[in-house]
Order: structure tokens, then sequence, then C-alpha cells
């Protein structure tokens, strides 16, 4: 599964990266991600992908820090803390 999504991953950056004559990956690079080993455990794995509770989401709300620049959406950590229910 690792490598298939590394395969996907590396797709995407040659389509966006790489100029359309060059896209060809090279083996080498290939032959690169049989030896990848996973860093997450199967069980922090399951944890990451289950669902994310409303507590969490509060309690990483309340913890973003003030007067720091906008996210991408413009939105300040203020506006969050002060609209969030």
């Amino acid at each position: 599964m690792l490598k298939q999504l590394t395969m996907k991953a590396l797709k995407q950056w040659s389509r966006t990266r790489i100029p359309p004559k060059s896209r060809q990956l090279d083996p080498d690079l290939l032959r690169v991600l049989d030896f990848i080993q996973p860093t997450i455990s199967p069980k922090d794995n399951r944890h990451l992908c289950g669902p994310v509770m409303d507590e969490e989401i509060t309690n990483a709300i309340k913890s973003l820090a003030h007067n720091k620049a906008p996210g991408p959406d413009g939105l300040t950590a203020e506006f969050y803390q002060t609209m969030w229910p």
C-alpha cells in the first residue's frame, strides 16, 4: 500500500514539476521505493485514519496562538476561537 501511495505521489509531482517531454520516472528512483520502510505503526495508522472527534477540533482551535498570520483561508486564530461553538 505504501509503495502504491508513494508512486501516486511521485506521478502527481512529476505532472506538475517536470516538463512533459521528460516525465518518464527514472527506473532507479522507482527501485528506491522498495527500500522505504513504513515509519508509522499499524496501531498509530488506525488511529490517524479514524474519525476526528469534536473535542480534538475544539482543543486544537483553543491551542492556536494569537497574533499570527492568517491561514490560507484568510481567517485568524482569534476568529476561530471566537466563532467556534
